[in-house]
């Protein structure tokens, strides 16, 4: 029995007798406290560095990606008056919805525009607006239909 009772007193030795009494040092995901600050203290500055990259690219004008952006040429505008619908009108700046469903009204109640001019017979059309309107309009002239004659 003196065996048994050293072997019983050998592991108890070797156990703590209380829950934190642990003479082998503490453990954090299976490394010593050395290793988890060597660790943790690497992921740190390998965060600070991109981060800082980050900021440096991104936030003090080098752009990480540089667009080029070419410019076009405008397209141009072209009405031809004895066509054009009350809204290829309102594309005019200083052309409202009312003058514009004005001017296709006269021309379906007078006939075609012989000329650009022609546009002054149109209530609310002076020749000064016709002048700033003039690049951006066309007139072919038409025939008279017979059914205006009537």
């Amino acid at each position: 029995m003196g065996q048994e009772s050293q072997s019983a007193n050998h592991h108890s030795r070797n156990l703590p007798s209380q829950p934190g009494d642990s003479e082998s040092p503490a453990r954090f995901c299976g490394m010593t406290h050395g290793d988890a600050l060597v660790v943790f203290g690497l992921a740190f500055i390998l965060l600070c560095l991109a981060g800082g990259r980050f900021v440096w690219h991104g936030v003090w004008g080098n752009p990480l990606v540089h667009v080029e952006t070419l410019q076009g040429e405008p397209i141009p505008l072209e009405i031809d008056i004895n066509s054009a619908n009350w809204i290829e009108f309102l594309q005019l700046d200083g052309i409202g919805e009312t003058l514009a469903r004005r001017i296709v009204a006269d021309r379906d109640e007078r006939g075609p525009f012989q000329s650009v001019e022609d546009l002054t017979r149109v209530r609310g059309l002076g020749e000064k607006m016709i002048e700033r309107f003039r690049p951006y309009l066309t007139c072919e002239p038409r025939p008279i239909s017979p059914v205006h004659d009537l």
